[in-house]
């Protein structure tokens, strides 16, 4: 749990105490969780910052059924996350709703 504590931290979202969440498979307790994929293969974690517009920062995708296996909806999962990102030419950070 220490490195979910950093990037909370990082990207300013509040630190609760780790309390496993008996009720979702995972034992995550996020601020808002969901299945994702029409088979519900995807178990989807996300933690919302305290920046304006309360921007989902921290992400954790778990697969069910995939001990050691590649399914490329993972690919287009991460790739929705990631492409919100961008830098100005200032360095400031850009996140595109």
């Amino acid at each position: 749990m220490a490195s979910f504590d950093y990037w909370k931290t990082y990207n300013n979202i509040p630190l609760t105490p780790y309390e496993p969440a008996a009720a979702c498979e995972s034992g995550l307790t996020a601020d808002e969780t969901f299945y994702d994929c029409a088979d519900g293969r995807f178990l989807h974690h996300r933690w919302f910052s305290r920046d304006e517009g309360k921007p989902a920062l921290f992400e954790v995708v778990l697969a069910k059924r995939m001990p050691h296996a590649l399914d490329l909806r993972q690919l287009e999962l991460a790739w929705q996350f990631m492409k919100r990102f961008s830098r100005g030419k200032d360095g400031s950070l850009h996140i595109d709703p």
